[in-house]
């Protein structure tokens, strides 16, 4: 049984959640579990080197890319952490 269902959406990209798609709970924080649901493609950009990665926004061309995805990034957990 899957931890998602209908309406969940990636909090970086807004991708929605479709079965046998791979989604994750990123922790923003452990203390309190703080997380946030973010796809396979978003939850890797965050985990690995932009360098590495080609991340969604590759369309913003390879010097911004990363600048606009990390931006994102922070956007989300202030957002999540807000909530809190």
């Amino acid at each position: 049984m899957s931890k998602f269902k209908n309406g969940d959406v990636c909090a970086i990209c807004n991708k929605a959640w479709k079965p046998k798609s791979m989604f994750a709970h990123h922790h923003l924080s452990y203390e309190d579990d703080t997380t946030v649901i973010l796809c396979y493609t978003c939850h890797s950009g965050v985990h690995l080197s932009a360098k590495v990665y080609r991340h969604p926004f590759a369309a913003h061309g390879k010097d911004r890319a990363p600048y606009e995805f990390a931006k994102k990034v922070i956007e989300v957990y202030e957002n999540a952490l807000e909530e809190k």
